[in-house]
């Protein structure tokens, strides 16, 4: 007897095909789908399935609208420290840049202050043999921070007497501090 309900169903199944085969040979429209939410005597609150009333979407709009705004401000305020956090990265990177950038800057004014006026007065005085030797002896910084102030024509003719090694890395000094003055000055 559980064959029944299968047997009915079959049964029904073929009779509908019957019933559409019919209609269609007397050529009358045999609709494919059937709207439930046009028909006559269909209960309006009943919800089935995915099919909802519009104003029934519209009430859970309006009530999920204040989780939604929480939510999206949640992640806007994510983003926002995530951004945060990298700007504050990059400015304490930014200060350990200047701080570099001050520590060049007083080395360079060292070094100009290193050769005082007395010492350069006195290489100015020296032939320029014996300031090349003496300037040779003393090191490449402190040997440019006096050449750079004695006259053009007196270091020109002391870097002439210089092994040509000892008078480059001179020359290289002399050149980043001038390179630093140019770039400070612009």
């Amino acid at each position: 007897m559980k064959k029944a309900p299968l047997t009915y169903a079959l049964i029904f199944v073929a009779a509908a095909g019957g019933f559409v085969s019919q209609a269609q040979e007397h050529g009358e429209k045999v609709p494919e789908k059937i709207d439930v939410l046009q028909m006559d005597g269909v209960d309006s609150d009943l919800i089935t399935g995915s099919i909802m009333r519009d104003n029934k979407m519209l009430s859970y709009c309006i009530n999920i609208s204040d989780a939604a705004t929480e939510t999206r401000n949640s992640i806007l305020s994510k983003n926002l420290n995530s951004i945060e956090i990298r700007v504050e990265g990059k400015l304490k990177k930014l200060a350990v840049r200047i701080e570099e950038l001050r520590s060049w800057t007083l080395r360079r004014e060292q070094f100009l202050k290193t050769g005082n006026e007395s010492l350069v007065s006195i290489f100015q005085s020296m032939r320029a043999d014996a300031a090349a030797l003496q300037l040779t002896e003393l090191g490449p910084v402190l040997a440019a921070s006096i050449i750079f102030k004695l006259e053009p024509k007196i270091s020109s003719s002391i870097l002439t007497e210089m092994k040509p090694a000892d008078a480059a890395k001179i020359a290289t000094v002399l050149t980043s501090a001038v390179e630093t003055d140019d770039t400070n000055s612009k």
